[in-house]
């Protein structure tokens, strides 16, 4: 089995509890959090999601997967 760990990432659900006219700003003030400088997307999340179910990773087991635009790799160096 293997996972996938996202840091922020731009969805509807902040639509939830962040008035809707203001979710872009927040998102875009976790900019500086990522490594990589901006906030992930879904399609960031979907497409590593649909190489993990590929045939070409049909040897990899039991990871772990940070799609968090670097913020793992930042906090060990």
């Amino acid at each position: 089995m293997n996972a996938v760990s996202p840091a922020v990432v731009h969805t509807p659900i902040y639509e939830g509890f962040i008035p809707k006219d203001d979710v872009k700003d927040v998102m875009n003030s976790f900019d500086s959090f990522h490594p990589i400088g901006r906030v992930g997307t879904q399609a960031d999340i979907a497409e590593t999601v649909a190489f993990l179910l590929s045939d070409k990773t049909g040897w990899v087991t039991g990871a772990i997967w940070d799609i968090d635009g670097g913020v793992m790799a930042g906090r060990n160096a």
